[in-house]
């Protein structure tokens, strides 16, 4: 599942696009920012975060274990389009 919104800086096309990716199933969700600065290059900046949950299988002692992985992160990126633009409205 993902969302996509369109700032609207721009009259007749927008140069920011903020995506949101919750994939609660995997235990994973991201927002990224993207900002078009050429006609065929951009900027991204993203947060991501991953939550997971588990149980694990009894050990030789009879005792079942819970784990838990939890983290965040986040990046960024120059992105070159060269077949089209950057993003903008459709």
């Amino acid at each position: 599942m993902s969302v996509l919104m369109a700032g609207s800086s721009f009259p007749q096309e927008s140069k920011n696009v903020v995506s949101l990716q919750p994939l609660l199933t995997f235990g994973f969700a991201n927002v990224e920012y993207e900002r078009a600065f050429a006609q065929k290059t951009s900027f991204a900046v993203r947060v991501d975060v991953l939550y997971r949950r588990g149980q694990v299988e009894e050990d030789e002692h009879g005792h079942e274990y819970e784990v838990e992985l939890n983290g965040f992160g986040g990046g960024g990126s120059l992105r070159f389009y060269p077949l089209g633009n950057a993003p903008k409205r459709a």
